[in-house]
């Protein structure tokens, strides 16, 4: 609500001289303001709540001239039951209509406690009920103004004290129900709460239709759970008691085994479209991975993707401690972008993959976000992009498009599939990443296809001042056999600086095209002309080509066009 103020201007008069007496009338002005306008109220509407008991809640309530807080005339929340009368009477359970409770404080935003036991009969709520609700507040001017949300007052008040001629509230007046508790201990298999995680009637299902009371765990009790993505998870809701975020663990039981399959073309198999959601495949609380997911299908298959919609990030999600096989090698397997249009850059912000085994496809990881400032945190750690055949990634192992602030830790890569065609990186920072650390990395057994680059690290982010650091890795078995170069770790022909390249071993970089293409342990061809990449204390060897082509240590491809050769530097 926007304050409303009303200028008044008096004027005397302006400057005269009054001759009959010769005295000059002093022009004077005054400023007054009006407020006409009652405090701004805003929160987060209440859409269903489980909470059978003290529901807390609250509101954001601000005013120029002051919120009042005293005893008596501090912000309330009016609350009743749908079918309770649209009245005033008094705030006891002995009488029909609504009833209120003050702030619990005295400093926005307003903290409640809505008390059910004061409504008409003292019984309280049960579930498949709907309840209304409207916050007042009151300023601190002399006569004040009465501001409400949501809903008409029937006659203007002169507090919040309402009285009976305030009423009956017309308008769209905000309202809740009350839904059942799923709990928090919840177990998915034949024997489970649940029998599924994604089908209809699972528990995607139902979080999306009641929400969660509270922080929950769910055990998966079976050793094979059939899944169907006909339901992914939205943004979770706290319908519980008490206020704030509510977190979501998905793992295998102790002691179990278990595989989340599942044959779905064009899609994800599983899809995670909140925050505060974690899947964790250990079933011991170590790092062991005793969960596996997998996409069977053949056309487009994705395993798992977290998403945004919109504009709406989703934040503190991990996977952890999984093996995730595609069904084939033609898109990517783990997936962090917008969700409605997957691998499209979306919203997300701490998002973690550590220690999983990622299996079988275009992209092993693939990280998309809008490239914005604050956007697009991530860590991958520890992770095993290495696989042998049939289970090979084919093309890059950590795509990194728009991340800001991403760490790249800690990951074994390579031994990529060698039949399908086209460039292939270990990782790939892309354009629009930024403030991103690749450190301590193993990537090998990386073979180039056709006419395509090979390259263990590809920093191409197109940003003069991209701040990336690339240290500590060990880039060694990159090949090429066609009319190209491989690389250990490439800077391309793009505007991208601000790049360290540092502490890394780099060998076996070769080139067996006969016809004579190069091998180079670091390229740096950035088009910028003042990029400011910092090459240092790197341990270059073992690069070779065949023919007559050119091998470098370190390639500046870009004029005036420098090459370090392995001999030069020894």
């Amino acid at each position: 609500m926007t304050k409303t103020y009303l200028l008044l201007l008096t004027a005397c008069l302006f400057s005269a001289i009054i001759r009959a007496n010769d005295t000059a009338l002093t022009t004077r002005t005054a400023i007054y303001t009006l407020d006409a306008a009652g405090p701004a109220i805003s929160y987060t509407g209440i859409v269903k709540s489980s909470c059978l008991a003290n529901l807390s809640f609250s509101a954001t309530i601000t005013d120029i001239d002051g919120v009042n807080t005293t005893a008596g005339t501090r912000p309330r929340i009016y609350y009743k039951r749908s079918f309770d009368g649209n009245t005033w009477n008094n705030n006891t359970s002995a009488t029909d209509g609504w009833k209120y409770v003050e702030a619990t404080n005295t400093t926005s935003p307003f903290n409640f406690v809505i008390n059910y036991t004061l409504l008409n009969g003292g019984g309280g709520v049960s579930v498949g009920q709907t309840l209304q609700y409207f916050v007042v507040a009151q300023d601190l001017v002399a006569t004040p103004n009465i501001s409400i949300n949501s809903g008409i007052f029937s006659a203007p008040p002169a507090s919040v004290a309402l009285t009976s001629a305030a009423f009956p509230i017309a308008g769209g007046i905000n309202f809740y129900t009350i839904v059942n508790d799923l709990g928090n201990n919840l177990t998915i298999g034949a024997a489970g709460d649940f029998t599924t995680l994604t089908a209809v009637g699972g528990l995607f299902n139902a979080i999306n239709n009641v929400g969660l009371s509270g922080n929950t765990t769910v055990q998966i009790i079976d050793p094979l759970v059939t899944e169907n993505n006909l339901n992914s998870l939205f943004q979770l809701q706290n319908t519980g008691c008490s206020a704030g975020t509510v977190n979501l663990v998905i793992k295998p039981a102790a002691g179990v085994t278990a595989t989340l399959t599942g044959s779905v073309s064009n899609n994800p198999l599983i899809k995670i479209l909140s925050s505060n959601v974690t899947i964790d495949g250990s079933n011991n609380g170590t790092t062991s991975r005793n969960l596996t997911i997998s996409n069977t299908n053949t056309t487009s298959p994705v395993v798992i993707l977290f998403g945004s919609l919109s504009t709406v990030p989703i934040n503190n999600c991990t996977l952890k401690n999984t093996i995730c096989n595609n069904g084939a090698i033609n898109t990517g397997t783990v997936v962090i972008s917008d969700g409605s249009t997957g691998g499209a850059p979306g919203y997300f912000n701490n998002i973690t993959i550590q220690n999983n085994s990622i299996q079988k496809g275009y992209i092993g990881l693939l990280s998309a976000a809008v490239a914005t400032p604050g956007n697009g945190s991530l860590l991958v750690t520890g992770n095993d992009i290495n696989s042998i055949s049939p289970n090979q990634v084919a093309l890059v192992g950590i795509y990194a498009e728009g991340l800001n602030g991403a760490v790249i830790t800690n990951n074994n890569i390579g031994n990529f599939d060698v039949t399908a065609i086209g460039p292939r990186y270990g990782i790939w920072l892309y354009t629009g990443t930024s403030n991103t650390t690749v450190s301590g990395n193993t990537i090998s057994g990386i073979t180039g296809s056709g006419n395509f680059v090979s390259s263990g690290i590809f920093v191409q982010p197109a940003i003069a001042a991209s701040n990336n650091n690339i240290t500590g890795n060990t880039v060694s078995g990159i090949s090429a056999a066609g009319n190209v170069s491989a690389y250990g770790i490439n800077v391309p022909a793009s505007a991208s600086g601000g790049i360290t390249i540092q502490k890394n071993k780099i060998s076996n970089i070769k080139n067996t095209n006969a016809a004579g293409y190069g091998a180079h342990g670091i390229g740096l061809q950035s088009s910028l002309t003042a990029a400011n990449i910092t090459v240092a204390n790197n341990f270059i060897y073992d690069v070779a080509g065949a023919g007559s082509g050119t091998t470098a240590a370190i390639r500046n491809g870009y004029p005036p066009g420098i090459w370090w050769r392995v001999q030069d530097l020894l």
